[in-house]
C-alpha cells in the first residue's frame, strides 16, 4: 500500500497496488567512471564558487560619519554665542547643518549654521516653547522644537512654523516623543496604563493631524529604541515594516507592521535584532534565532547567553556573547575575553570564531572588518579590537588607558572613539558621574592612535566635530 500527500493530511488516502498488473520501470542508465567524476567536479566547482562569493563579493566602504580630520582637527570656523553666561545646545537640522539653539526671552531662538563654514542658512523664532531640545526628523520636511505638551514642526530649509503637534502628558521617566519615519512619516510614542499593566502605545498621524491617525497600538512592552522612545535616529520603513534602531545604531529594538502597527511574532520575543536581506536575526531567551521577513518562518536557531547582533552588508550576521559569571580568562592579561562569531543570515551555521580580550559589548562593521568594542565598563579600560571580516583573525587591539567607556564614529580611514570615565555610587549601584571626557582617533589599519583632542565638551553634531569653547562654537574640520 501507498499513500499520495501527506499521511498526517486532511487529504491523505490509501491506494492499493493491482498486484496483477505488470510491472513498470522507467528508462536505465548506466553509471560511469566519467559520470563519477564529473558529479564530482560540479561538486567541488559549486564549493568553490559559494567560497568565492563570500570571500570576494564586492563590499561597498562604510558611510562616513565624519567629515575630514584625517590628519587631526583643524578650527574651521568659530562663531561667539548671544549669551556667554548660557550655554547653548546644538543640534543636527539637515545633512550638512548644526542648529544652535538659545533661550532669549520671551521666545526660543534657533540658528541653523551650514557646517562646512558656519554661514548662517536661516534664524527662526519660537514662542511659547521652553525647551531647548531640537530633532531633526530626518525622512521627513521638519525639525521638532520642544518636548510635551506640544512639539513644534518648523520647515528644515527655511526654518518656518509648519505647524503644531500636541503630546499626551506622562511621567518625567518617559515623557511622549514625536519621532519620524524615513518615508515621511510621523509617530507620537507613550505610554499606556490599565491598573497595574503598562506598556508603549504608538499612533501614526495622517499629516500633523493626531485627532484621526491612521493607526494606533498598544503593546505590551517599554523596550523601544532611540527612533521611539527618543526621536534620537529616524524609524526605518523597509520589508513593509517600521524598523525602530537601538541606541548604538547596530541593531534594532523593534518593528512594527507599516500598515497596521501590529507587532510580528518574531519582533514581539526580542529587545534586539539585525536584518540581513530578507531574514532578521531575533535575540530571544537563551539563544539567537533567525526568521524570514516576508513569510515569517522560523529558519534556524542558535542556544547562547544573551548575544549582541551587528549585520555585515547582505551576508552575515556578526554575534557578540559578553563574558558571564564562568568567562574565559585571556592567558595573557588575565582578564575576561569575549567570544565573537559570525553566521550564515539564511542557515545559522557558523563561519568563524574568535576571542577578544575585552568585555565586549558592540560590533560594528566597516567594509572588510569588524570593529569590537565595551561600550561601558566599570572595570577595567576602554578598549577596541579589530577582526577580519571573512576569518575572524585579529587585527589589532587599542586599549585607553584611564576611559572607562567610549562610544565610536567612523571617519576616512580611522574611527573616532569618545572617551570617558565614570564613577559610580558610593554602594556601586548605579553610574553617577560622567567626566574627564576626550576625542581619540585610532588608525582602522594599524590601530595606532593619530591624534587626541582634549576639549571642554567636544561633541558629534550631524558629522562634524564641534565644541563650546569661552563663549564661542567651534568647528573642526
Amino acid at each position: 500500500m501507498k499513500v499520495d500527500a501527506d499521511p498526517g493530511s486532511a487529504h491523505a488516502r490509501p491506494k492499493f497496488l493491482d498486484l496483477d498488473e505488470p510491472p513498470t520501470r522507467g528508462p536505465l542508465s548506466a553509471w560511469t567512471p566519467q559520470r563519477t567524476l564529473a558529479t564530482v567536479a560540479i561538486g567541488v566547482a559549486a564549493a568553490l564558487v559559494a567560497t568565492l562569493a563570500v570571500t570576494l563579493w564586492p563590499r561597498p566602504d562604510p558611510p562616513l560619519e565624519i567629515v575630514g580630520m584625517a590628519d587631526g582637527p583643524v578650527v574651521a570656523w568659530e562663531r561667539p554665542v548671544t549669551n556667554p553666561r548660557q550655554v547653548p545646545l546644538l543640534f543636527r537640522c539637515g545633512a550638512e547643518r548644526i542648529a544652535l539653539v538659545e533661550m532669549t526671552a520671551p521666545d526660543l531662538t534657533i540658528t541653523c549654521l551650514e557646517a562646512a563654514d558656519g554661514r548662517e542658512a536661516w534664524t527662526a523664532k519660537v514662542p511659547d516653547q521652553r525647551s531647548l531640545e531640537v530633532r531633526d526628523l530626518v525622512g521627513t520636511p521638519y525639525l521638532a522644537v520642544g518636548a510635551a505638551p506640544e512639539v513644534t514642526l518648523l520647515n528644515r530649509k527655511t526654518g518656518s512654523i509648519a505647524g503644531r503637534v500636541p503630546l499626551p502628558s506622562q511621567t518625567s521617566d518617559f515623557p511622549a516623543t514625536l519621532s519620524g519615519t524615513t518615508s515621511g512619516g510621523l509617530l507620537i510614542t507613550s505610554i499606556w496604563t490599565a491598573g497595574q499593566k503598562s506598556g508603549l502605545r504608538v499612533t501614526a498621524l495622517k499629516g500633523l493631524d493626531a485627532s484621526e491617525p491612521r493607526w494606533r497600538v498598544d503593546l505590551p512592552t517599554r523596550d523601544a529604541g532611540a527612533g521611539l522612545q527618543g526621536g534620537y535616529r529616524p524609524v526605518e520603513e523597509r520589508h513593509g515594516y517600521l524598523w525602530d534602531p537601538d541606541y548604538d545604531g547596530s541593531g534594532y529594538a523593534l518593528a512594527l507592521d507599516a500598515g497596521t502597527g501590529e507587532q510580528p511574532h518574531w519582533s514581539a520575543t526580542t529587545s534586539r535584532m539585525a536584518v540581513v536581506d530578507d531574514v532578521v536575526a531575533a535575540q530571544e531567551p537563551g539563544g539567537v534565532a533567525g526568521y524570514q521577513i516576508s513569510s515569517g518562518r522560523r529558519l534556524w536557531y542558535l542556544e547562547g547567553g544573551d548575544a549582541s547582533l551587528a549585520v555585515a552588508g547582505e551576508r552575515t550576521i556578526i554575534l557578540v556573547d559578553a563574558p558571564g559569571p564562568d568567562a574565559t580568562l585571556d592567558p595573557a592579561s588575565g582578564r575576561p575575553t569575549s567570544t565573537v562569531s559570525a553566521i550564515d543570515p539564511w542557515t545559522g551555521r557558523e563561519r568563524w570564531r574568535a576571542q577578544v580580550p575585552l568585555v565586549a559589548s558592540i560590533a560594528r562593521v566597516t567594509g572588510d572588518s569588524v570593529l569590537v568594542s565595551n561600550l561601558r565598563t566599570l572595570n577595567g579600560n576602554a578598549a577596541l579590537t579589530m577582526l577580519g571580516l571573512d576569518d575572524g583573525a585579529v587585527r589589532w587591539s587599542h586599549e585607553i588607558d584611564g576611559y572607562t567607556g567610549l562610544s565610536t564614529s567612523l571617519g576616512d580611514g580611522y574611527v573616532m572613539v569618545d572617551a570617558w570615565t565614570m564613577t559610580s555610587d558610593p554602594d556601586g549601584s548605579a553610574v553617577a558621574n560622567l567626566n574627564d571626557e576626550a576625542l581619540f582617533a585610532i588608525d582602522l589599519a594599524t590601530g595606532e592612535e593619530r591624534w587626541r583632542l582634549d576639549a571642554s565638551t567636544p561633541q558629534l553634531v550631524g558629522r562634524r566635530v564641534i565644541d563650546i569653547v569661552d563663549g564661542k562654537v567651534v568647528a573642526y574640520r
